[in-house]
Parts: structure tokens; C-alpha cells; sequence
């Protein structure tokens, strides 16, 4: 890591004035980190993560204008030139006017946001605004205020107010550099006369004016022929409405007023990635996103982004073990361009080499970093014992695994996936009207590729190991380990089994807390996970992950054991059991008024068949579940005869 700071006094925030030199510092930021950006998508960028900006600092007196960079492996000096290269562009060149214009519709979009969105703010946001305002005497005006600030400001905001900037922050002196890098063999540090000396250089170095390049064509200009509804059923129980167009894709929308600045759209179809060969997995499992890292149509990825500044909106594609879709969400004024963006990725990706060879680069830099990482080496030895080493399972990736990724298969891969929208169901949930977006759907949904193909996923993924698997690795010298239990199995996908592990889950999160750190204060924080699948088979996993000293991994194993056991034999106390169904019940009340919460569920009621009527009747399904019910469960589900086990030690005790 390289972190070059110029430190500043703090400059308080008392006057309109005083903001719009916050606004000025936002610009700023937002622009060089625009410039970072780009680069960090070039294969030879020395850098996988680059940062600029002008802001708080450490201590509450100052500010700094700081530049930080996540360098590659032996490219510490490289990284370092290249930030200070951009630093010194911008001194003497400045920015561009399109790169400003840019940048304000982008700010002003994030103002907007937050000003219609003013009368649903959460708590925790008022909490973050009460503090600062104690803590550093920032001002609080509201979202609405800040936005008619920024709308009376903006306009006034030149080009050369920005430019002089730089040479206010970039000075000669209060400079501070930190670099950072794992102590092991091949790396390369440089000597602090070598730092000074590109320091010293950055001023004098030779530079050109940085070009902006920017399409002026629209994103989407191509007429489209698009289906008419050719059938409409309501929903009036939950509030959606499925069509169906006369292309014979259905699409499912619900109206909400949950939030006033938000869509969310989905879309998934039946196959994944389990309809391809072993040799071809490594394609398969990163072709979504290399794609959607390459831009669509006419642009690249860095023409694409400069193209949607200003617009709330995303769109990813996905490929999974056994679907394919999409994930987006949009503010309604740009729910047409969500859709422009949809249909690009159905009918013109983009195949782009360049993208992949700077994803590997990337990849297999973090790899060195992280290889050696005990945390990492322990999880990546729990799943791939769970999987029992199969291929198809990917935590951290080798190199050799990487390098069996190419560009034309995961091409060929992406374009099979997605060639056929008629195995698509469409989701829309959020602010709007049926018939205000209607034509928009109808247009370019409606307009997609229907080739009346059948399919589905292929049941390829790894079993469970029969038994117990008892794994030990050792790794890194700290006298700290974790231990990582896994039970795993097959159930019937129903509400209730689904309901008891949720709750079986919460009860035994509580009881390691209190027991093994409270009474025995062997853990910090002990964490219980669930996941639940009920495709391609129906499986269930529990998994308990703690930290502790090396020589307890034994007695807080049989700690958790002993726990478990208890349920098992006599089932949940009363205390517990009521502790969960308040906890499921407060959050039921508050997920079903989101649109994340009812896009998930009709979306599994589709693709799932799970039942919707579980919903208005949650509290009473909760409430129902007894101490007995809990302990047949416990019996079902937790397998003493029938986990893995994962424990990290420290190399010394190997």
C-alpha cells in the first residue's frame, strides 16, 4: 500500500460559502478518481485499487489531500510515479470542461436522491448526521436544503475554480508517504532515498494534458419493433400484475411507495452454469463478469461510464450454478435506461481481451497477497473439504485455475446463456404505475429474442461428505486459530422445515454466546450462518465459525457440541425460544416494507414455487413453532455422526 498525504488545517463549515468549497472538493475527488479509474482497467496499471482526495483526515485538526494506492506485487515505485504523475497532470493542465459537466450531473443526481428520499431516511443515517455534528461541528441543513444549495451553486462553479485547487492541496511541504508490504521473501521495498528521489522527480517529469474521450452518440438509438400485452392476470392479495407479451415473455410488477427514488428489476431463467463441462467451469463461473466489466454496443466500459454519469441506475448481468439473469435498480426518471442497458447486454456485448487480461492481472496479484493469509487458507480448506475438492467449488481461485479462463469460450458461454429471453421471467418492484412504464417494457422487452428453446440445470454440484471429516491445517505463526463446523444435508423444501432452521440458527447463535464467550470466555464472537437451497436438490447447511486460542479448539468444539446436544434432547428453553420469535417477528415488520423483501419473494414464488400466502400469516406461523417442534429439528438437522470440521493452527504447532 502507498499512501502519499499533504496535510492542511481543518477548514470549518459554517457558511454557504464554506459549503460550496465542500461541493468544489467533491468535484475535484470525483473527477481525478474518474482519471484513476480508467487506468486501473488497463492490464499494466501498476495498481489493483487507486484512491484521491481532498478531506478529513486522522486527527480532527487537520484535513489532507491524500493519495492512496493498492500497488501490485514489486510495483511500489511504478504505483507511487503513477499517482504522482496524475497529481502533477492535473496541477498543470487541470481538468476538462466535459469532465466538470460530467461531474456535476453526477453530484447533483446524489443530492436529488437524497432530497426525495428525504421523508423515508432511517435512523441510523440521523444517528451519523447527530454525530458529526457533535463530534466535528458539522452542520446538519437536510437533504432538501443541500440540494437547493447545490442547484444555487453549481452553476457558478468554473472550470478554473476547480484547476487552482490542485495547487492549493499539492504543496512542497507538511508531505507525509507511507508504504506498507508483507514481510516475505521477494519483496521488494524501495530505500527512502529512492521515494524522495521520484518525489523530487513528479514536478519535473514530462506530461501531456489528459484527453477526454467521450462519445456524443446516444446510448440507444435503434428502432425496435416490440410485443404488445397479449395477456394480463392481478394479483390484487399481494399488489402485482404478471403479463405476458406476445413474444411470450412474462413480466411480474408490483407498485410500491416504500421509497420515493427506487426501482428494482430482475430477471432469471433455468440452466446456469451446471450445462457446462468441468474444463469449461472456470468460463462459465467469471463470463458475467468479464462481460459486464467490457461495456455494450458501441462503448467500452470507460465510454459506458462516462456515458451513465449522472444517472442512478445499474444492471448486471449473472450466471449461477443453475440460473442466469439479471440485477438492477434505477431511479424512476431512468427506468428506460435500465431497460436500454438490459437489452444491450441480451443483443450486443462485448468481447473484449483487453478487459480479461486485466481482470487476471489483478486476480493474480491479490493472489500472492492473500494466499499466504491464514484467514483465507481456512476458509478456502472448509469449503473445498465440504465440496470435497470439487472443481465447480471456487473460493480463491490458483493461478492455474485463472489461466484455464479464455476470452472466446466465456464469450460463446455468455451469448448461449442469454440467446434465448423466452425461459425469462422479468421482475419490477418499486415507485411507479403499471401503465406509466408499461410502453417502456413493451418496447424493449418485448423486443428480445425468442427462440422457444427447452431447458434446465443439470445436477452437477459436489455432495457432502458421508461421516466426519476432521480437517487441520496450519498456517501463519500468530498464536490465535478458528475452528469451522459444517452440518449438511438433505430436507424437504417447505415453510415449516425452512422456518425451524431460521429458528434452530437464532437459538443456537444465543447459546454460544452466552456460553462459550461469556462463561467461558474462550471466543470473542461466535457466528452461526444458514443457507438453504432448493436447487438443483434441496440442502441445507449450519455453519459455526469461532476464534480462540490454539489450545482450546478442542473443549469449545465439545462446547458446541454439548449445545447443540441440549436442544436436541430437551429442546430450546422457553426464554429462547420467545427471544427468536420476537426477533423474526421485528424483522418481518420491517422487511415487508421494503422492495427488496417483495422482489425476492415473487421472485422465488416463480422460480421456487414457493407459497406467498406465508406472508400475511407470518406472526402466526412463528408463533406456533414449540419447544418440541424445535427439538425434533434439532434431532433432523444437526448430525453429530455427520459433519466437517475445520480447524487452523499456527505453524509452530505442526
Amino acid at each position: 500500500m502507498v499512501s502519499v498525504f499533504y496535510k492542511h488545517q481543518r477548514q470549518p463549515v459554517n457558511t454557504v460559502g464554506d459549503f460550496r468549497y465542500v461541493v468544489m472538493q467533491d468535484l475535484y475527488n470525483g473527477m481525478l478518481n474518474n482519471r484513476l479509474n480508467e487506468i486501473m482497467q488497463k492490464p499494466d496499471a501498476p495498481f489493483v485499487y487507486a484512491y484521491t482526495g481532498y478531506g478529513d483526515f486522522i486527527a480532527r485538526t487537520q484535513d489532507a489531500y491524500m493519495s492512496v494506492a493498492l500497488v501490485k506485487e514489486n510495483q511500489i515505485e511504478k504505483g507511487l510515479e503513477t499517482l504522482l504523475a496524475e497529481n502533477e497532470r492535473v496541477k498543470r493542465f487541470g481538468f476538462t470542461t466535459t469532465e466538470l459537466e460530467r461531474q456535476k450531473e453526477e453530484l447533483l443526481s446524489q443530492y436529488e436522491q437524497a432530497a426525495k428520499e428525504s421523508d423515508k431516511t432511517e435512523s441510523a443515517e440521523y444517528v451519523s448526521d447527530y454525530l458529526n455534528n457533535y463530534l466535528d461541528a458539522k452542520p446538519i441543513p437536510g437533504p432538501k436544503n443541500e440540494l437547493e444549495m447545490v442547484k444555487s451553486l453549481l452553476p457558478d462553479i468554473q472550470l478554473t475554480d476547480i484547476n487552482v485547487l490542485s495547487k492549493q492541496w499539492i504543496s512542497d511541504d507538511n508531505i507525509a508517504l507511507l508504504i506498507t508490504a508483507p514481510q516475505k521473501e521477494g519483496i521488494q521495498m524501495p530505500s527512502k532515498e529512492k521515494v524522495l528521489e521520484i518525489l523530487k522527480n513528479s514536478t519535473t517529469q514530462e506530461l501531456t494534458a489528459y484527453v477526454d474521450k467521450f462519445s456524443e452518440a446516444p446510448l440507444f438509438s435503434q428502432p425496435l419493433a416490440g410485443s404488445k400485452v397479449s395477456k394480463r392476470l392481478e394479483n390484487k392479495e399481494y399488489g402485482f400484475t404478471e403479463i405476458t407479451l406476445a413474444n411470450g415473455i412474462r413480466v411480474v410488477m408490483k407498485p410500491t411507495t416504500f421509497k420515493n427514488d427506487e426501482i428494482l428489476f430482475s430477471a432469471v431463467s433455468p440452466g446456469g452454469n451446471s450445462l457446462y463441462p468441468d474444463q469449461d467451469f472456470m468460463s462459465s463461473f467469471f463470463a458475467s463478469q468479464i462481460i459486464s466489466q467490457s461495456g455494450v454496443g458501441k462503448f467500452d466500459n470507460v465510454e459506458l461510464e462516462k456515458k451513465l454519469k449522472g444517472k442512478v441506475l445499474k444492471v448486471n448481468p449473472y450466471i449461477s450454478d443453475v440460473k442466469e439473469g439479471f440485477s438492477g435498480s434505477a431511479s424512476p426518471q431512468y427506468f428506460e435506461t435500465m431497460l436500454q442497458l438490459t437489452y444491450l447486454y441480451f443483443t450486443a456485448p462485448r468481447q473484449d481481451t483487453t478487459v480479461l487480461k486485466t481482470f487476471l492481472s489483478k486476480t493474480k496479484n491479490q493472489l500472492k497477497f492473500i494466499k499466504n493469509n491464514p484467514m483465507i487458507a481456512f476458509y478456502d480448506t472448509l469449503m473445498r473439504t465440504c465440496a470435497q475438492s470439487s472443481p465447480r467449488i471456487v473460493v480463491i481461485p490458483s493461478e492455474e485455475q485463472l489461466d484455464q479462463i479464455k476470452m472466446a469460450k466465456l464469450f460463446e458461454i455468455y451469448k448461449d446463456r442469454f440467446a434465448d429471453a423466452g425461459d425469462f421471467t422479468f421482475f419490477i418492484v418499486g415507485n411507479f404505475t403499471i401503465d406509466s412504464i408499461l410502453p417502456v417494457v413493451e418496447s424493449y422487452i418485448g423486443s428480445l429474442s425468442v427462440t422457444h428453446r427447452t431447458e434446465t440445470w443439470k445436477d452437477v454440484s459436489p455432495e457432502f461428505p458421508e461421516g466426519i471429516k476432521d480437517v487441520s491445517i496450519y498456517k501463519g505463526t500468530e498464536p490465535k486459530s478458528m475452528v469451522g463446523i459444517v452440518m449438511s444435508g438433505k430436507f424437504d423444501w417447505n415453510d415449516k422445515n425452512r422456518m425451524e432452521l431460521r429458528m434452530l440458527k437464532e437459538i443456537l447463535s444465543i447459546k454460544l454466546l452466552e456460553v462459550i464467550r461469556e462463561k467461558m470466555s474462550g471466543v470473542y464472537s461466535p457466528q452461526v450462518q444458514l443457507m438453504v437451497d432448493k436447487y438443483p436438490r434441496s440442502e441445507y447447511s449450519i455453519m459455526t465459525i469461532f476464534g480462540c486460542s490454539p489450545k482450546n479448539t478442542g473443549k469449545l468444539t465439545k462446547a458446541v457440541f454439548k449445545e447443540m446436544n441440549k436442544i436436541q434432547k430437551k429442546g430450546p428453553t422457553l426464554v429462547d425460544l420467545n427471544k427468536v420469535k420476537e426477533l423474526l417477528i421485528r424483522e418481518h415488520e420491517t422487511d415487508v416494507n421494503t422492495n427488496n423483501y417483495w422482489l425476492e419473494k415473487i421472485e422465488s414464488s416463480y422460480f421456487n414455487g414457493d407459497d406467498l400466502t406465508t406472508i400475511p400469516d407470518f406472526n402466526e406461523r412463528v408463533n406456533a413453532i414449540t419447544i418440541s417442534d424445535l427439538q425434533l429439528a434439532a434431532q433432523n438437522f444437526m448430525k453429530r455422526d455427520h459433519y466437517v470440521r475445520t480447524v487452523l493452527l499456527p505453524e509452530k504447532k505442526k
